[in-house]
């Protein structure tokens, strides 16, 4: 859902249709939303604040004062570009779990 308020929203998701989970982005910008589980999505091949939309685009707060929020971090693809946000990560006690995309089997 794209809404102006967050909390709105995420109340609308959660009791209008039975939502479990709410993935955000930018989700640490609404103190009004408790939050369970917060996992910060890097690009391994861009780092962050590359300009891209998702999930890497401009920051508004540094990453590492960030990652005192988290609950873990998710380094998507290869690539160096995230290494030394995963090592902060690390440092700051933080689980690293490590993905990639796979295009669909057309068949």
């Amino acid at each position: 859902a794209v809404t102006a308020n967050r909390a709105a929203g995420a109340k609308l998701l959660i009791e209008g249709h039975g939502c479990d989970f709410l993935i955000m982005d930018d989700g640490f910008q609404s103190a009004r939303i408790h939050i369970d589980y917060a996992l910060v999505v890097i690009d391994a091949r861009f780092g962050v604040g590359n300009g891209r939309v998702i999930p890497g685009g401009p920051l508004r707060a540094k990453i590492v004062d960030q990652l005192v929020f988290t609950s873990g971090l998710l380094k998507m693809g290869e690539g160096a570009a995230a290494d030394a946000v995963v090592r902060q990560a690390a440092r700051a006690g933080r689980p690293i779990f490590l993905a990639h995309v796979e295009p669909a089997d057309p068949s």
